[in-house]
């Protein structure tokens, strides 16, 4: 069937179904990218991100484990075995059903739930051990300490081992689907933009058949306006001058110039947002507007998700600078102290930080000693002891909690250099606690105002510097009895060979004394036969 387009109702009634199909279609389009845009933002933010933070977890959980067993056997303390039974008890079983929820979500291969069963054999053996050394007075058997040596060695440390590389490698995958998403995203939004290029050409058609329709009384005002919607078929959208009407032509040409004009305003909008300037303002022809809403609602999203990936980004290179500071075995505790402390200030881009560490050798008079303090790149040689319950520093101690001063008083910090001193914009004060138990405090302070995420960092470091100084207090305790035992051990060996000296003396005197008294017996005997 041939259709008559000879007609101009026929061909408005073509042109505006040919209109409809492709805004249809475009709609769909449309439709079908932004639901994909917002699974793909749901699975990031309640499956991958949720997913790759209890691995990390889960890693981290392993290591404990390791060492928690391994102190078991070796160095054996209420503190361990009560963290111990916490991790087996609940900090497991807890993340456990944290990985397996995501896994039900993301339907995980078997691998995963191989994994998971590995660490439960790892847990197992970990149990094995507490229960053989479950008394103190089992420690001097030293066939149960061998089983349970040979068990940390030949079951805990290689399996703990394995699992560390294969939660490596399942984190690897986490980031890898974290990229495929993204670049999922990215694809959607080209599309979006296609979108917007479709419907600019749609406008285009419009205003060409609409010049075709006209009489030849208003042909120069509809000539310039064709010209004018070709550019911008073209791409061109820069302004042109139009003779304007007192009819309907005239209010197309002033559509045209609005629309000229949120074009341009939606180009310069874009390329802002092209640059990274989701800062820039823009304002939507209406209400309505939907290519402009949409656009506000693109840069509110690439901001959003470019904060957080940056703040992410930032926390987690931070947190893995820390780990490998606080993993050095190569440092005395002097310099390890002195390396946290410079690694915060530096990192936070503060101007002055103290760190305070809990002396309890003296059970009747606990204080919190000065270690380390650094300030504008330098180290600062200061020593000071703060009572318990003393100023906010043994507040902070007492409280457990995080003090963040934004009115700090004049005097309560003075940060100096080598141009003069000032008083810091605000002063944070962060405890280093593990499992609710504070090994010291550190203070930071600063010419500006912190940001949440920060604060949030600085807590999340000082469980792993709070672990860190509870194991270098050990050792170092460790090193202190050695070596009294070592001086004790040579005084009873110089008194031993005293001893042996003296015996040999008094060896030799009796000798002596019972030759000089057969020599008085002999005499006498002879004076007595004289006499007779």
């Amino acid at each position: 069937m041939k259709i008559n387009l000879k007609g101009i109702s026929a061909k408005i009634a073509a042109g505006y179904a040919a209109i409809i199909i492709i805004a249809i279609v475009i709609s769909a389009i449309t439709f079908f990218t932004i639901q994909r845009l917002r699974i793909v933002d749901r699975e990031i933010s309640s499956q991958i991100v949720p997913t790759y933070i209890a691995l990390k977890e889960f890693n981290s959980l392993n290591d404990i484990n390791f060492k928690l067993s391994s102190n078991w056997i070796y160095q054996p303390n209420q503190k361990d075995k009560d963290d111990l039974h916490q991790l087996i008890e609940k900090q497991w079983p807890q993340l456990k059903a944290r990985i397996l929820a995501a896994a039900d979500t993301e339907n995980q291969s078997g691998s995963e739930t191989k994994t998971l069963d590995q660490f439960e054999l790892v847990i197992a053996a970990s149990k094995q051990i507490m229960s053989k050394l479950h008394a103190d007075s089992l420690y001097s058997n030293d066939i149960v300490i061998d089983e349970c040596i040979t068990i940390l060695d030949r079951t805990i440390k290689p399996k703990s081992a394995e699992l560390t590389a294969d939660i490596n490698q399942w984190i690897s995958d986490k980031n890898e689907s974290l990229e495929k998403s993204t670049s999922i995203k990215n694809t959607s939004y080209t599309v979006l933009t296609y979108l917007v290029i479709m419907s600019i050409l749609l406008y285009a058609v419009i205003g060409i058949s609409a010049s075709k329709i006209s009489s030849n009384i208003i042909v120069k005002p509809i000539t310039q306006l064709k010209n004018r919607i070709l550019s911008l078929s073209r791409g061109e959208i820069n302004e042109v001058e139009i003779t304007k009407t007192n009819d309907e032509i005239g209010e197309m040409i002033e559509s045209i110039q609005v629309m000229i004009q949120g074009l341009k305003s939606n180009r310069d909008f874009a390329v802002e947002i092209g640059k990274g300037n989701y800062e820039s303002s823009f304002t939507p022809l209406s209400e309505q507007d939907q290519m402009g809403n949409a656009l506000i609602n693109m840069r509110n999203n690439l901001r959003l998700n470019a904060e957080e990936s940056n703040r992410r980004n930032w926390a987690t290179a931070g947190l893995a600078e820390i780990g490998g500071i606080l993993r050095r075995t190569d440092l005395s505790s002097e310099a390890l102290y002195d390396s946290i402390i410079q690694f915060v200030v530096k990192y936070l881009s503060g101007n002055q930080g103290a760190l305070f560490i809990l002396n309890d050798e003296d059970v009747n008079h606990h204080h919190l000693e000065l270690v380390a303090c650094y300030a504008y790149n330098r180290k600062k040689y200061l020593h000071q002891k703060i009572t318990v319950g003393e100023g906010l520093i043994g507040q902070c101690y007492l409280e457990k909690e995080v003090i963040y001063l934004t009115d700090v008083p004049q005097g309560f910090v003075r940060i100096t250099s080598g141009l003069g001193d000032a008083s810091p914009s605000c002063v944070l004060i962060v405890p280093i606690k593990i499992n609710e138990e504070v090994h010291g405090v550190l203070e930071i302070a600063f010419f500006r105002k912190l940001l949440t995420h920060e604060i949030e960092f600085v807590q999340k470091i000082s469980e792993s510097i709070a672990s860190t100084i509870t194991s270098v207090k050990v050792a170092d305790r460790t090193k202190r009895m050695v070596h009294e035992l070592q001086e004790k051990s040579e005084v009873m060996k110089s008194q031993e060979e005293e001893m042996r000296q003296n015996m040999e003396e008094l060896s030799a005197t009796q000798e002596e004394m019972a030759r000089k008294e057969k020599e008085y017996i002999a005499k006498i005997k002879n004076l007595e036969e004289l006499i007779r």
